[in-house]
């Protein structure tokens, strides 16, 4: 198996609407990157409430034909943070300045959509998108608009460059086999204390990060299967910290912990799921206050 990168056209995209692009689908295909560019002026007052990450509404690759589905969405926020564990960094980018009467200004992001189990092998091959078994495949960018930067500011053009990173079987080579490995997300709102959040079921389940609002929103949480404690009562704040320990990010990201049922950059241990049915599962949160915020980010294997 050999490794290339292709870079592809640059897209115009448009703010406030999904961005649909066509990829190749000649590979296998094992991230992508994505350099995102706005160019925007300032006027004479700025009030900047949001980064260049709150503009990415979300990222997703849509794909039809051997199956139809999603496996990667994630919002602009959700990828940064994930690459501070996953990476041990953010993302590179350079976000909207609050310079007053500016014009011709350029802020960039590069997002990194990878499929990969292990993000510290460049050749891990454990889970690619098998793109030549699909009939269509395609990248979608939700942007949204200056109000998500502040006020004060207008983008004059936005664009993207996507580059791929391919997985390519040389001649003789035996076929492999990948999982099918999704990240995802669902936002469950404001949950009251004892209210019970369904957890996706019928996948194996890697690991999930619970997102709420502050490091103090949530004093504990619990993951229950029927009257089987899965994951017993843990402390919200307890859990950050093994969370240092066991990714080392540059620092916790508020309002995040994860629950690992796998091995880092594995799969032994994960929890088995697919026999599991909808409603099987739940998730229970005790928020400091009366009610807290609550979003799931799903790691999964499925079929």
């Amino acid at each position: 198996m050999k490794f290339s990168k292709r870079t592809l056209a640059t897209e115009t995209l448009n703010k406030s609407q999904d961005n649909y692009i066509d990829l190749p689908r000649d590979y296998f295909i094992q991230k992508i990157l994505l350099r995102l560019d706005i160019t925007y002026s300032t006027g004479s007052s700025v009030n900047k409430t949001g980064t260049i990450w709150d503009v990415i509404k979300e990222v997703r690759v849509e794909r039809e034909g051997k199956r139809s589905d999603t496996p990667f969405k994630l919002t602009g926020q959700q990828i940064r943070a994930l690459a501070k564990y996953d990476y041990m960094k953010e993302p590179v980018y350079t976000d909207f300045v609050t310079t007053t009467s500016q014009t011709g200004l350029l802020a960039q992001a590069f997002i990194p959509v990878d499929f990969r189990i292990d993000k510290w092998n460049d050749t891990d091959v454990s889970a690619l998108v098998d793109a030549f078994n699909y009939s269509a495949l395609k990248l979608v960018v939700k942007l949204g608009s200056e109000s998500d930067v502040g006020s004060g500011y207008t983008f004059s053009a936005q664009s993207l460059v996507p580059t791929l990173v391919e997985a390519i079987p040389e001649s003789g080579e035996k076929a492999i086999s990948v999982f099918n490995h999704t990240l995802s997300y669902a936002n469950f709102g404001s949950v009251a204390a004892n209210q019970a959040c369904d957890l996706r079921t019928g996948a194996i389940m890697r690991r999930l990060a619970l997102i709420t609002t502050s490091n103090s929103a949530i004093t504990d949480f619990e993951i229950k299967s029927g009257a089987q404690n899965v994951i017993p009562k843990t402390n919200f704040l307890a859990n950050q910290a093994i969370d240092l320990i066991e990714y080392s990010p540059p620092s916790i990201e508020t309002g995040w912990t994860f629950v690992d049922f796998a091995e880092i950059n594995g799969i032994q241990g994960a929890l088995n799921l697919m026999e599991a049915k909808q409603g099987d599962v739940k998730l229970f949160i005790y928020p400091s206050g009366s009610n807290a915020s609550v979003t799931v980010l799903y790691d999964l294997i499925e079929k």
